[in-house]
């Protein structure tokens, strides 16, 4: 009964060690996985911010106004308020439910060479 209790508290003891691992790994994960997640959302945003000031220069130059930048800025709003809360299900939600269908409905420009 004694080597079975002293095998046991070995075992207790090695366990302890692997998941103090397990706790260093997982929380390593999730902060690269949390800056990769931002620096993502960041690049989106940037592209986004590029694609309404384009639209708005188009408009301006009365080529066309093919983006609703008002609902754009909704979703931006929705994801910051959503990486506040470090709801990350709700942001991806929001990308691939709101803005990637927004984003696929839109019409392209037709492109007319000029010479």
């Amino acid at each position: 009964m004694n080597q079975i209790i002293k095998e046991t508290m070995e075992s207790y003891n090695e366990y302890i060690k692997k998941l103090i691992i397990g706790c260093e790994t997982i929380s390593e994960e999730l902060r690269n996985h949390e800056q990769t997640l931002l620096n993502n959302i960041m690049l989106l945003s940037e592209g986004i911010e590029w694609l309404i000031s384009v639209n708005k220069k188009f408009f301006e130059l009365n080529i066309g106004d093919l983006i609703d930048s008002n609902e754009i800025k909704s979703f931006l709003i929705e994801i910051n308020d959503g990486l506040e809360n470090k709801d990350y299900l709700l942001v991806a939600d929001i990308i691939e439910y709101e803005m990637k269908p927004f984003f696929e409905s839109l019409s392209p420009y037709e492109i007319i060479n000029r010479q």
